[in-house]
């Protein structure tokens, strides 16, 4: 019986290892893969969550150059390479200059590259950037509208269920107010979006217009004889003017003196 005994107790004990270490086997894989997961790795501390920033730049640059239109066929190429747009230009000549002011819309990450370009293009007279950063005020709206389009639907919810003719006008008047609020706030972060999409570049150019040389100066008796021609003009279109009043006269005169001369010779010739 003894005998027996020893073995049934040695495969029991053989089974137990055998099942430990199945349990062991699983255990510690599941261990092991939940350590690299990925929610283990953005909770792990020391590594802070990245977030998309969204950043409003503003820029404007002043330029001196040399040659307008050299420098307005470079401006259009600059702009197609770097993914940029012309918003609004405005071209004048005055003032002695050649003058062009061109709003450009550019990607936020072409903004500085633009920039620097541009400023090549002929001699730096004014360069001002700006920048902010509406991360925060986005997140800020975007809490706000989902909280005010929770109220809405509150709201809508009661004014189902209203039944005196105070809380229905108290509740939609509630309504209209948060419906307000939402369509102000949308329109807020639409504004936002939009500027933090396209950065926007004042680029303004200028070339100097050279004068018109003056012409070289007369002799001194050139004015003189510059005069004297003039009144001896004016003195022939004034006999012109006269004979031009009087030409009734000079027609009669001649016509006149015609007979007078022709009577004259009809009395000296013999009969």
């Amino acid at each position: 019986m003894k005998h027996l005994l020893y073995p049934v107790l040695l495969g029991l004990a053989l089974a137990g290892c055998s099942q430990a270490e199945q349990e062991e086997s699983v255990i510690y894989p599941q261990a092991a893969a939940d350590s690299s997961s990925p929610l283990s790795s953005a909770v792990a501390p020391g590594r802070p969550a990245e977030t998309a920033r969204s950043i409003i730049y503003h820029g404007e640059l002043s330029l001196a150059v040399d040659n307008f239109e050299q420098v307005s066929g470079q401006v259009d190429r600059l702009l197609t390479e770097h993914g940029a747009f012309v918003s609004t230009a405005h071209e004048t000549r005055a003032d002695g200059q050649h003058r062009q002011e061109i709003t450009i819309k550019v990607p936020p990450t072409q903004f500085m590259p633009l920039l620097q370009t541009l400023g090549k293009l002929g001699r730096i007279e004014n360069k001002d950037i700006s920048s902010s950063d509406v991360t925060a005020d986005l997140l800020h709206v975007s809490n706000e509208l989902k909280t005010k389009r929770e109220a809405e639907s509150r709201y809508a919810q009661l004014l189902k269920q209203a039944k005196t003719p105070a809380e229905i006008q108290r509740l939609e008047a509630q309504v209209s107010q948060v419906r307000a609020e939402i369509t102000a706030s949308e329109a807020q972060a639409k504004t936002w979006t939009g500027q933090s999409t396209w950065a926007t570049l004042t680029l303004r150019y200028f070339q100097h217009i050279p004068a018109e040389e003056a012409a070289p100066p007369m002799p001194d008796a050139a004015p003189r004889f510059l005069a004297a021609f003039n009144r001896g003009w004016s003195l022939v279109v004034s006999v012109a003017v006269l004979l031009t009043n009087i030409w009734p006269l000079l027609v009669l005169g001649i016509g006149g003196s015609w007979l007078w001369r022709r009577w004259q010779l009809r009395q000296q010739t013999p009969a």
